[in-house]
């Protein structure tokens, strides 16, 4: 997933200088955890530590970091619960 065909859906400068970044794309959630100086580089390339398929989460989804259990929190309206969603993604921070 490319910048120019994704929308920024959640970002935050969290410890260490690393950005938590969810870039949207047509069919996909894309989340990325990476210094700042080098999440363009990871961006283009395609690195996403987690994806999430729109089909499977819908479109209306919302995200919120918790800094206090370092937990990218996904709640998603369609076919999953959010507890699944949260589990997929917990502890990649």
């Amino acid at each position: 997933m490319c910048l120019p065909d994704a929308l920024f859906s959640f970002q935050r400068l969290i410890k260490n200088e690393k950005l938590l970044l969810v870039l949207a794309g047509r069919d996909k959630h894309a989340i990325y955890l990476e210094r700042l100086s080098a999440m363009d580089v990871v961006i283009q390339r395609g690195n996403a530590i987690k994806t999430l398929n729109r089909n499977k989460v819908g479109d209306d989804v919302l995200f919120a970091y918790d800094e206090a259990k370092r937990m990218l929190i996904v709640y998603a309206s369609a076919k999953v619960s959010p507890i699944s969603v949260v589990r997929l993604v917990k502890g990649q921070f």
